[in-house]
């Protein structure tokens, strides 16, 4: 009896050995799994900043956008920062992340975001969202066969200094800047924009934008 009791004992050990075993196994197999995926995932990283003004800059930002920071990186490092120069470097930035939506992730990824007015960044996004960035397909896993537009270039066209009233505030120094926009791909975008950007404190940020 002693020993049938110590057989079933150590049945019932191998039996709970091997489950352990099978339960430790699909928890790691899931756990690889789910590290596989998110290795697929798109990584989005601040690759460059201007920490005084709160600009950054990502790695998934088009030669064309780097080249644009870059420019905007001088102005603000310069001993007298030229308020018209940093006013249309700010434009540029503004309109070539905006409408480039192939480097996007999804609908809400979107672009000039940090280049808009504070109070009005909220409004901004949910009407991007919205409206332009509306059909924009998801691409965390970079599958995505959607064609979408690339700005290659944003030249300005004209800038006219004016003050602007945006709610009980007077803003005296704003500049109405006009915009001619160049793709990399005719999709039918705009190629004409005219932003209105004033002087918050020490920053330049867009409170109007449309098409011209």
């Amino acid at each position: 009896m002693k020993k049938q009791k110590e057989k079933k004992n150590n049945k019932k050990k191998l039996i709970i050995a091997i489950l352990f075993v099978l339960i430790a196994g699909g928890i790691l197999i899931i756990k690889n799994k789910i590290l596989d995926n998110n290795s697929n995932i798109t990584q989005i990283k601040t690759i460059d900043n201007i920490s005084d003004y709160d600009y950054t800059l990502s790695n998934n930002s088009t030669a064309y956008q780097k080249t644009l920071f870059k420019e905007l990186k001088l102005i603000l490092n310069s001993k007298e920062i030229n308020d018209e120069e940093y006013a249309k470097k700010i434009a540029q930035l503004f309109t070539a992340d905006l409408f480039t939506l192939n480097t996007k992730l999804t609908s809400s990824d979107i672009g000039g975001t940090q280049y808009v007015y504070r109070d009005f960044q909220d409004d901004y996004v949910s009407i991007a969202q919205s409206s332009l960035y509306s059909s924009v397909k998801s691409n965390i896993y970079g599958d995505r066969k959607q064609e979408l537009p690339e700005v290659t270039k944003v030249t300005v066209d004209d800038t006219t200094k004016e003050t602007f009233k945006y709610g009980n505030k007077v803003f005296e120094e704003a500049y109405a800047i006009t915009l001619h926009i160049s793709y990399k791909k005719e999709l039918g975008y705009p190629e004409k924009y005219k932003v209105t950007i004033i002087k918050n404190e020490k920053n330049m940020e867009i409170v109007k934008a449309s098409e011209n």
